[in-house]
């Protein structure tokens, strides 16, 4: 097991130091109450040298608050497991360069969106000596779907990381996702089970045909591992340093990518949410530069993946840049999600990061967006106890088609959930716990 020393961050050491893998019950956001820390040896928080990054997402059995008594679910399997049990490598020599991992594993209460990863990273840069041109993601199950969908959400979240391995991915792909990854040319190897009965392997090879079928293929290519095995754990050996294709591990593939983040058609500055209520929600930006720009889009979605397009501003292409302003009047109860896109005169569209905000609904109401819905709904409500809640789809026949489990960690809850699997129709979706109970009719079109 990996020596457990206390926390390392900020400390100069006056002699080498051994690895560590520490729990840090340290809040990053609303939905990431701690994370596991592994420090590679001789790290000097002090120093000059910089080490590249893996952030670790774990799967939907390994969810928790991040304090010290629920940090621990995330050392049973995968990459945290192989670091405590010591068989995490110490170094690995690529190209004649040899390079020590630092990795941080978050722990999330309910799945995470985009910009809980972001904020993730965003931590690790400000407070590990981070390598920012060798930044890499990957996650298993729920965490391989959210590996997908965090790179995909933006082109310049791609831009950030230098390469993403997604371990048996539950997510659904989409073209803005896929087509994001492959102009990012962002380096993809990506496994999984060919006899998944939790995930289907479909999703994987999906995926990867999409990125390689974009009208502007990447270099590299995206590449997939399909194991022959009919069992949902990939993870095993995904991680496992010993097992190797075309003589790489996946820790020696990674280490092939590195990159600069790529310079943007316009200089942003100021881009955020001015206000934010029930009657509107104002977004506010500023360029600084702008050349062959022609306009921006403004686009909205409820759990940060599926977005659409709810308004469009002229630029006004000025070399000195300009100030810029969009009012949403009809916002999404509950948690909202705004993305920024710009386009050029010939067409590049370029997206931005995301912003979040939250509008209360009132007590006992239940939010279902969108209803219709197509390959994912969003619920939410709010209510001040915290809960265990029991989610079902119901079809019109009574038969529960899909189950799932929750905590309630928080005054407001909302939750993403996959409905593509669905065929077209009418159901229920029930919400259930010890102190709140809704059930609320659901579209499901295609």
């Amino acid at each position: 097991m990996v020596c457990l020393l206390g926390n390392q961050r900020g400390i100069a050491q006056d002699q080498v130091q051994l690895p560590t893998h520490t729990p840090q019950s340290i809040r990053i956001n609303g939905n990431i109450g701690g994370f596991y820390e592994y420090l590679p040896a001789g790290y000097n928080a002090a120093g000059s040298q910089r080490y590249p990054l893996i952030v670790y997402l774990h799967g939907d059995g390994d969810r928790g608050n991040g304090s010290q008594a629920e940090l621990p679910r995330l050392l049973t399997k995968a990459l945290p497991k192989y670091i405590d049990d010591g068989l995490f490598p110490a170094s690995v020599t690529v190209n004649g360069q040899t390079h020590r991992f630092l990795v941080i594993s978050p722990q999330y209460d309910q799945w995470p969106s985009p910009v809980d990863i972001g904020a993730v990273i965003t931590y690790a840069k400000n407070h590990y000596k981070v390598d920012t041109n060798r930044i890499y993601l990957t996650g298993m199950s729920v965490g391989g779907g959210r590996t997908w969908e965090y790179a995909g959400s933006t082109l310049q979240a791609a831009q950030k990381l230098a390469a993403i391995v997604p371990v048996c991915g539950y997510s659904t792909p989409i073209t803005s996702v896929t087509r994001n990854i492959a102009n990012a040319n962002l380096p993809v190897w990506a496994t999984h089970n060919q006899g998944d009965p939790n995930v289907s392997v479909t999703l994987t090879n999906n995926y990867v045909s999409m990125i390689n079928g974009n009208s502007q293929p990447p270099t590299p290519l995206a590449k997939k591992s399909i194991f022959a095995v009919a069992d949902h754990d990939a993870w095993t050996q995904t991680y496992n340093p010993t097992w190797k294709e075309n003589s790489m591990n996946i820790y020696e593939w990674m280490l092939q990518y590195s990159r600069e983040e790529l310079t943007l058609p316009v200089t942003l500055t100021n881009y955020k949410i001015l206000s934010s209520g029930k009657e509107a929600v104002t977004i506010g930006w500023s360029t600084t530069m702008e050349q062959q720009n022609q306009y921006f889009s403004i686009e909205r979605s409820a759990d940060g993946i599926h977005f659409t397009v709810i308004g469009k501003v002229t630029a006004t292409n000025l070399a000195t840049g300009s100030n810029y302003t969009y009012k949403d009047g009809q916002p999404v109860r509950g948690n909202s999600y705004y993305r920024l896109s710009q386009t050029d005169l010939n067409g590049k569209t370029t997206y931005y990061s995301l912003l979040k905000t939250t509008i209360d609904i009132n007590t006992g109401s239940l939010l279902v967006f969108p209803n219709p819905a197509t390959t994912a709904v969003t619920i939410g409500f709010q209510h001040p106890d915290k809960d265990r809640l029991t989610v079902k789809l119901i079809n019109q026949q009574g038969m529960v088609v899909q189950i799932n489990q929750y905590n309630k960690e928080t005054d407001y809850w909302q939750q993403s959930i996959p409905t593509s699997q669905l065929t077209a129709g009418q159901y229920y979706i029930q919400v259930k716990g010890s102190k709140a109970e809704y059930t609320q009719r659901l579209v499901i079109g295609k």
